[in-house]
Order: structure tokens, then C-alpha cells, then sequence
């Protein structure tokens, strides 16, 4: 397994040339195949240079989308990944909390945002549904 890593790595490393090339080096999907190089080296246990890939994605992706965007969750988790291994684990646990903290809240908005169509729908279409308005307007209450 550890040669196909080896045959793999300058293939990425091909497409990270071309990709920084084309799109520039920073560009969401040069960050992508960053990341991609970093899980190549992490595999090998290069974890040098996959932390310095890690940290240069996870850059990219955050002044390209900011903070709490899912692609900085992401980037956060695998550069977590690599710090657990190392067994560096309050460095590793504070950015899977980063991690966790952002996937909550996009997951709170698209649940706030689904109640709220939800809420326009039966609203708009009150007359179609029997619904007991105590129950209804207790149940929008509950809704984050």
C-alpha cells in the first residue's frame, strides 16, 4: 500500500502545479488539492509537510468562504486528523471544536431556514390543513 501512496504523490503534486498554474494559488480548488497532497504525505507519515498543505488549504478556504463556511469545517477536521495522530491532542481537539462549532450552526440555519418555508407554506395554505392553532403556534415556539 505504502507505494501506491509513493505513485500517487507526484501525480497530485502534477495537478497542483497545473491547478495553481490555471486558477492561481488561491483558488477553493487548489485548496482542495492541497489538501488532497497533505493526505498523501499524512499517509506516508511526512507530517511536516502535511501540516504545512493543511495550514495552506485551510487558509485558502477561509479567506475564499470565511469562517463558518463548511469547506473551513472540513479543512479544520483534517488538519485535527494529523494533529491526533501526532498525538498532539489539545491542538487536535480544539480544532475539531472549531470543526464541530461550524457544522452546527450551518446545520441551525438550514433547520431555521426549512421551518421557515415550512412556516410560510402552512401559512399561505392555512385552509388546507386542520390544524389546531394553539398546537401550531406552540410548535413555532420550539423552532430555533
Amino acid at each position: 500500500m505504502q507505494r501506491d501512496y509513493e505513485k500517487a504523490t507526484p501525480l497530485i503534486l502534477r495537478a497542483l502545479q497545473i491547478k495553481e498554474k490555471t486558477l492561481g494559488t488561491n483558488h477553493p480548488s487548489t485548496a482542495i488539492t492541497l489538501n488532497n497532497l497533505a493526505l498523501m504525505h499524512r499517509l506516508q507519515e511526512h507530517y511536516d509537510e502535511a501540516e504545512s498543505l493543511y495550514q495552506r488549504s485551510l487558509n485558502i478556504v477561509s479567506t475564499s468562504f470565511g469562517n463558518d463556511h463548511p469547506q473551513v469545517a472540513a479543512a479544520l477536521n483534517s488538519l485535527a486528523e494529523l494533529y491526533k495522530i501526532q498525538g498532539r491532542d489539545e491542538e487536535a481537539n480544539s480544532l475539531y471544536q472549531q470543526s464541530l462549532a461550524i457544522q452546527k450552526a450551518g446545520n441551525d440555519k438550514k433547520t431555521e431556514a426549512l421551518f421557515q418555508r415550512i412556516d410560510s407554506i402552512i401559512s399561505y395554505n392555512s385552509h388546507l390543513f386542520n390544524i389546531d392553532q394553539a398546537y401550531y403556534d406552540d410548535l413555532k415556539r420550539k423552532i430555533p
